[in-house]
This record gives C-alpha cells, structure tokens and sequence, in this order.
C-alpha cells in the first residue's frame, strides 16, 4: 500500500473500498461540512426565519388593527344616521350638561331620546 492509499484510508474515516466503489478519488474538500460552514449556515437560516416571522406578525397585526378602524369608522356613520333622523324628525331639542348632549322631543310626546 502506498502513501497515496493510506492517506484516502485515513480521510474521514472511509475505507479504500468504500472509496474505490464511489468511483472516484476522494480528495481533501470532500469530507464533509465544517463546523463553521454548519454555523454560518444556521446563522443565516436563523435571520432569514426571524425576517420572514416578523413580516408575518405584522401582516395579522395590521390586519386586525384595520379591521378594528374599519369597525369604529361604521360604528360612527351608524351613530351619525340615527341621530341625524332623530334631528330631523324630532319637534324640540334640549340641550344636555355634563355628559349629557341632549334630548330630542317628538310633537306629541310619544317619543324622547337623550344622547349622552
């Protein structure tokens, strides 16, 4: 056996046979991962993960923030609808204090609504 051959007996604890049956000589760079490609690699998928997590939690976020905008928004339009029919159909108006704003009065007494 020459040096040649116990060299390749010794690279990653392979034996001359299995080396000789991958068809190929197997040199120096073809062990394997190091430790640091393995490290550099995790690092990497870790930011690309972390990057990806976060855009996600931003997208259901905002999602749920618009969704409660939108919400307020037609709650406000349905408050200005109603109070802009008992304006209009109301007879008197007295003004409120406090956290009162104010009562609408129907023509003939049926009807009275106090918004605070």
């Amino acid at each position: 056996m020459d040096d040649r051959e116990k060299r390749l007996q010794r690279v990653g604890g392979l034996s001359l046979m299995r080396v000789k049956a991958l068809g190929r000589e197997l040199h120096r760079d073809d062990r394997g991962v190091s430790l640091v490609e393995l490290i550099v690699t995790i690092t990497i998928s870790t930011i690309v993960l972390a990057v990806i997590i976060t855009a996600i939690v931003q997208f259901y976020a905002l999602t749920r923030w618009g969704n409660a905008q939108l919400l307020l928004e037609n709650d406000f339009q349905t408050a200005n609808l109603w109070l802009g029919r008992d304006a209009a159909e109301a007879a008197s108006f007295t003004s409120g204090s406090g956290l009162t704003y104010g009562t609408f009065h129907w023509a003939d007494g049926s009807h009275q609504f106090r918004y605070a």
